[in-house]
């Protein structure tokens, strides 16, 4: 039996993709290539540290609604399971229930990597404070990466 959630206006699913020093690289341009082919898609900020369950650095897109859940969900997966490399890539939904989004409703592409499940309560109440720290850590990599876009654009 599927368990019913509360479908809301806003991002239906996460994708969070993993790298280490020697993936860096090849993270960022599938990064980019992503972007290029589904520019709908939410991209945040590198983060370039571990930061709350997420066992190595990272960066996140999301797909903003579920409009876009409806039409391309089945596209971008399969542009991901092709393209991914040996970039470890978590998806997971948003049901209300981060430690079972992040867990028992999630899945893999490539190598499944442990989370640190501390991190995640069961539900959403409490949560917007749990995320404060990685929002902060969103900002400031926001920050870094317009000012390096705008020193990389200056003449």
């Amino acid at each position: 039996m599927t368990e019913k959630h509360e479908e809301k206006p806003y991002n239906p699913f996460d994708i969070h993709v993993y790298f280490d020093n020697d993936t860096k690289e090849f993270a960022l341009k599938f990064r980019k290539e992503l972007k290029k082919k589904f520019p709908w898609l939410r991209f945040m900020p590198v983060i370039f540290e571990r930061v709350g369950p997420h066992p190595l650095p990272m960066w996140e897109a999301d797909f903003h609604n579920y409009k876009n859940l409806d039409t391309e969900y089945g596209q971008v997966l399969q542009w991901l399971q092709f393209n991914h490399g040996s970039l470890p890539i978590l998806i997971h939904p948003h049901t209300g229930h981060p430690l079972k989004d992040h867990t028992d409703n999630a899945f893999w592409l490539g190598k499944q990597l442990s989370l640190d499940t501390s991190y995640l309560p069961e539900s959403f109440i409490g949560w917007k404070y749990a995320k404060r720290d990685l929002e902060k850590i969103e900002d400031e990599a926001l920050d870094k990466e317009i000012q390096s876009e705008a020193q990389s654009h200056a003449v």
